[in-house]
């Protein structure tokens, strides 16, 4: 996926998932692949579904904010960050980093 084959990706993403449908690590790799094709509504849907099965996924949230503001829907991206928002771990530099840029483009500072 990293080397510019996201068509691929899709494909063994999908594949993996047909097999194993509450596999977030595929569930994202899936969403990163359709995002990184411009297919924002495919990866958009895909995150959901995992937030869905996997709610307190800081990745999964993280990502669908930033699929949502890349389709200029930065309110809904903003109560997307905010449900994880403030959370200590790996990935909170990355949710503070989204966080600030949805403000930054709704014209709120950041």
């Amino acid at each position: 996926q990293r080397v510019g084959k996201p068509l691929a990706a899709q494909a063994a993403y999908s594949a993996f998932l047909a097999r194993w449908p509450d596999n977030l690590k595929a569930g994202i790799g899936l969403a990163n692949a359709h995002h990184a094709s411009g297919r924002l509504k495919e990866a958009e849907a895909v995150l959901r579904h995992a937030l869905e099965r996997h709610p307190d996924s800081v990745v999964a949230a993280n990502n669908l904010a930033q699929t949502l503001l890349d389709q200029a829907r930065g309110d809904e991206a903003l109560s997307v960050i905010d449900r994880v928002a403030g959370r200590e771990g790996p990935f909170a530099a990355e949710v503070r980093e989204t966080r600030a840029l949805i403000l930054r483009r709704l014209g709120k500072g950041g």
